[in-house]
């Protein structure tokens, strides 16, 4: 259960879930900090080497750009943060993600996401779901873990629309009512 695969996956995160409390919508989550910057590492890393500033007037080279994002995973930093809100903005919609709760495998037990938020708390270590989108991984924020896998591009999301929560059917009958 520790691992999707049997072994690590890159691009991928596993943490508790927990519920969003204020006005969302049903398809998003919120990641935390310490994930957000280690998931996407590669994207923040090219934002960081081009970035030029009056301390780096050609950018951070590619060791002190690592050295920063590795001295701030658990510590929250103004600019990796309006790098990770760029990511978001940039995606139009949100990050896609699939999510899902093993051992869970069940239909929509693995849903297409979208992550709108990265939690700036970096004391935070779970992910922020929609109550209205757990029935289908049976999770009930009791210490539940959720499998997040990032999609890097829209071919990801293209090829899992199946996935998205919407096409989820229940109410054929037990098991799946």
């Amino acid at each position: 259960r520790k691992h999707i695969a049997g072994t690590r996956m890159n691009w991928a995160f596993r943490v508790v879930a927990t519920s969003i409390t204020e006005p969302h919508a049903y398809d998003e989550i919120h990641a935390p900090w310490c994930c957000g910057v280690v998931s996407y590492r590669q994207a923040l890393l090219g934002k960081m080497m081009r970035r030029r500033s009056n301390k780096f007037p050609a950018g951070m080279s590619h060791n002190a750009s690592l050295d920063h994002l590795f001295r701030h995973v658990a510590t929250y930093d103004p600019m990796i943060s309006e790098f990770l809100d760029e990511l978001i903005e940039e995606s139009k919609t949100g990050l896609p993600a699939t999510v899902n709760r093993n051992p869970s495998l069940l239909s929509g037990s693995l849903q297409l996401r979208r992550i709108t938020r990265f939690v700036k708390d970096p004391l935070f270590r779970g992910v922020r779901e929609p109550i209205l989108a757990v029935k289908a991984s049976n999770c009930d924020f009791d210490g539940d873990f959720l499998m997040v896998t990032l999609g890097l591009d829209k071919h990801f999301e293209r090829l899992l629309q199946p996935m998205r929560l919407n096409t989820s059917v229940f109410g054929f009958g037990k098991p799946y009512e």
